[in-house]
């Protein structure tokens, strides 16, 4: 008896392959039929059987009832720019870059279900040919962080924390995920309501801190972007990534309080050099190059600084590496997504505004790793 064939949808299928990135010949091989067998079912010509079905939908990452609808869906993953800081863009986004876009996107959207409120503020909206320095005051004063306050948190992890609620508390989502080291350092995708960055943790969380404010800045200009590597001021760099840089190296370290703490610290008054780069990352928990780069831009310092920076530092080298098993699902889940978005959609669903299998299917969870991470949710920090 010949097996039961899936009748799904050519088009969207074609959609589904063609949004992962996966080369065709690689696809195929991978569920084990020919490739033009694929290509048949991307024809309409044939389909595939329940089995290959099951394995087409698990290596594409894809909900199965995907494959049933009409026509692909309005939009995916390729409206996120991947930018490069420096030189030449020398390649697409990843199949595995595209799926974690791709998984951030569904977290965008359940959050924007539950009715959480993540727009009872709004972040400034600036372009590139305005002074990031002023954007950044802007965002400073919405925020109501002050430097006192950003150089009393005595880690970088907890300052991580404490700017990814200071951040959701004018509407930004903000997710972690582990991108890899040789992947992009973050993403944005702008959105009127829950507008999302996302940064990688393969980097320590100083880099993070300095990612994610690079982040918003193209939430603040409406373009979102994935990002690689790091826009040196001595680089002949992407103007839109400097741009970013800029904002985010003057957010972090406002041009007063770093005058005011090199005078403190800066012995004979002369020229700031890796000394006061490491003492300024401490004090203010923002990456080494963030500092160099801000002493730069304040011609404090020539730009051959930031060579000797990025020569001694490696923003791969994590600062919250553990020992043992690695966490259990649940407890991953909420470090990816932040408490504010888990307590949301904890809600959502037992308001009836979002149902147990949408929160199933887009945050990726079984029914008992959502029970748990539900708890989790509930218990607070």
């Amino acid at each position: 008896m010949p097996s039961q064939q899936v009748p799904i949808t050519p088009s969207v299928l074609r959609w589904a392959i063609d949004q992962s990135g996966i080369d065709a010949d690689d696809l195929a091989q991978r569920l084990g039929v020919s490739t033009d067998e694929l290509a048949a079912w991307g024809h309409g010509s044939s389909s595939p059987t329940k089995g290959q079905f099951t394995r087409l939908a698990h290596v594409l990452k894809r909900p199965t009832a995907l494959f049933f609808l009409e026509k692909p869906p309005a939009h995916g993953s390729n409206d996120v720019s991947l930018r490069a800081a420096f030189g030449s863009l020398r390649r697409e986004l990843t199949p595995e870059e595209r799926n974690l876009i791709r998984y951030a996107r569904g977290v965008q959207t359940l959050t924007q279900w539950t009715g959480i409120d993540l727009s009872s503020q709004s972040i400034p909206h600036s372009d590139f040919d305005a002074d990031p320095e002023e954007v950044a005051g802007l965002l400073r004063s919405k925020l109501g962080v002050k430097p006192f306050q950003q150089r009393a948190w005595a880690t970088a992890s907890l300052a991580f924390d404490s700017w990814r609620r200071a951040l959701e508390a004018v509407g930004v989502i903000v997710l972690q995920l582990d991108l890899g080291p040789t992947a992009i350092r973050g993403f944005s995708i702008v959105a009127q309501k829950a507008p999302l960055i996302a940064v990688n943790t393969s980097y320590s969380h100083y880099v993070r801190i300095f990612t994610a404010f690079h982040e918003v800045a193209h939430l603040i200009t409406d373009s979102s972007s994935a990002c690689v590597g790091f826009a040196a001021p001595i680089r002949n760099v992407n103007r839109y990534e400097r741009w970013c840089e800029r904002f985010a190296a003057s957010f972090l370290l406002p041009a007063t309080n770093v005058r005011s703490f090199l005078e403190q610290h800066r012995p004979h008054h002369d020229p700031p050099g890796l000394d006061e780069v490491t003492a300024l990352s401490k004090s203010f928990l923002v990456s080494a190059r963030a500092a160099a780069m801000r002493l730069i831009d304040l011609k404090l310092v020539d730009s051959s600084l930031y060579a000797r920076v990025d020569a001694h530092w490696k923003p791969y080298e994590r600062d919250d590496r553990r020992g043992g098993r690695a966490p259990l699902t649940p407890l991953k889940r909420l470090r990816q997504v932040g408490r504010r978005v888990a307590t949301g959609v904890r809600s959502g669903v037992d308001k009836g505004q979002i149902t147990t299998v949408d929160a199933l299917r887009y945050l990726d969870l079984t029914l008992s790793e959502y029970e748990d991470f539900s708890e989790l949710a509930a218990a607070g920090p």
